[in-house]
């Protein structure tokens, strides 16, 4: 499973668009090479995507070993679907010269479950 992950929430962006276009591409790239993939697109809004705070604080992603510890129901959604994945896609505005707040809070929560496993990121925006 190919997971393209929509960095932004904001509603009439461009992160919707250009995140078909690139499902599409990538399912037709790995349908062509023969790997059998399913290429799913996660919007920000709605589960398995964490949003929101999604920890309790007690301990850092990093030394959660076992999805069944986070605190959270959404987290561990969100770890589950993460780790049934083998690579990802991440389509993001600039936002504030950074990133948006959502996508880094959908890193930032997990930690084992993005090792070892590739990353395409396509970013856009409007600036200078």
């Amino acid at each position: 499973r190919v997971a393209v992950i929509i960095g932004s929430s904001r509603q009439g962006g461009n992160g919707a668009g250009i995140a078909a276009w690139t499902s599409r591409l990538l399912q037709h790239h790995l349908d062509a090479s023969g790997v059998p993939s399913d290429v799913v697109t996660v919007d920000p809004r709605v589960s398995p995507h964490p949003f929101g705070p999604v920890v309790d604080g007690s301990r850092f992603p990093g030394q959660i070993a076992n999805p069944d510890d986070y605190g959270s129901p959404a987290i561990r959604d969100w770890s589950r679907f993460i780790s049934s994945c083998s690579a990802f896609a991440i389509v993001s505005p600039e936002y504030n010269g950074g990133y948006p707040g959502e996508l880094k809070n959908s890193i930032d929560h997990l930690y084992h479950e993005w090792s070892h496993k590739p990353v395409l990121l396509l970013t856009y925006g409007g600036g200078g």
